[in-house]
């Protein structure tokens, strides 16, 4: 669940950066937005540190590393979260490295030109 909140606001913030940059004129108001929303991207890591818990002392004893456990499973051996989760994953991979990764700043760009624009003739 944690992850799933992670991933909603990065792409927030993304699509956040994306409408303010488009906006600004100035250089100054642009370093003020990426700054503010870089303060925003680390709130949950601020908040992680104010923590004094168990599990997170144990978690920092064992340097954060998670045991990954890669023994090849047959997938009908899946049981029904096993399948929703492996499929979930896949399309989140598929988002991040095809559309995300390559064509989000092509989006950026044309919502600069065409968004903008289109609102100011208004």
């Amino acid at each position: 669940m944690l992850c799933w909140m992670k991933i909603s606001v990065e792409f927030s913030i993304e699509i956040a950066m994306i409408v303010s940059t488009a906006f600004e004129n100035y250089n100054v108001w642009m370093i003020m937005d990426f700054s503010a929303l870089v303060v925003v991207n680390y709130i949950d890591l601020y908040y992680c540190q104010s923590i004094d818990d168990d599990l997170k002392l144990k978690m920092a004893k064992e340097e954060y590393c998670m045991p990954i456990n890669r023994e090849p499973r047959e997938r009908k051996s899946y049981s029904c979260g096993d399948k929703v989760f492996s499929a979930s994953i896949r399309v989140v991979k598929l988002f991040y490295e095809v559309i995300y990764f390559h064509f989000f700043p092509y989006v950026a760009i044309a919502y600069s030109y065409y968004g903008v624009s289109q609102l100011e003739e208004q």
